[in-house]
């Protein structure tokens, strides 16, 4: 709803969702509940949020946004909704996804925002804060790029408004008897 508000009003954001990165498929370990989950598991899903920007993060949920199918296994997601909804699994990420930053942290986002932030924290294999500390990360990107979106969109609705006042001050009004 944002993003289509700010693009009405041509203050979208221009990120990119398929941001390319260097292979990072493990991070689907971390939606598994087994003693799967490994610090590569938890560097793959670090990697995806640094190289992503707010703006990629919100054009992958964007690209996403008409898919409504059942939660699956993370090896099978293939999109920011997918990967949100994932169900358990240690596996892979599917090949579709293992080199999208934009996908994976949208993912990541949604999933934070709104399954709680459950991930897999096996405290001898991914710390629960380092797990933390990257949802946090990727949760203050999003909320700062839709932040930004709305300041824009305002500043550019009031600049418009201005305009019309000023347009329409300068025309005198003649009483009608």
């Amino acid at each position: 709803m944002i993003y289509e508000a700010a693009k009405d009003a041509d203050t979208e954001p221009k990120g990119n969702a398929n941001k390319a990165i260097a292979d990072s498929k493990e991070f689907g370990k971390l939606f598994g509940d087994t003693g799967n989950v490994d610090a590569k598991s938890l560097s793959g899903a670090r990697k995806a949020v640094i190289a992503a920007s707010g703006a990629d993060i919100l054009a992958a949920i964007e690209a996403a946004k008409d898919t409504s199918k059942q939660a699956g296994n993370i090896s099978a997601a293939k999109n920011a909704y997918d990967i949100a909804v994932a169900t358990k699994d240690d596996t892979n990420a599917h090949d579709d996804i293992k080199t999208n930053a934009s996908a994976i942290a949208a993912g990541l986002a949604l999933r934070a925002m709104a399954k709680d932030g459950k991930l897999a924290t096996v405290a001898t294999h991914a710390p629960g804060q380092a797990v933390n500390a990257v949802l946090i990360g990727v949760v203050g990107k999003t909320v700062n790029e839709i932040v930004s979106i709305v300041r824009r969109t305002v500043d550019k609705c009031l600049k418009d408004v201005d305009d019309c006042i000023k347009e329409d001050s300068s025309s005198v009004v003649k009483p009608t008897n």
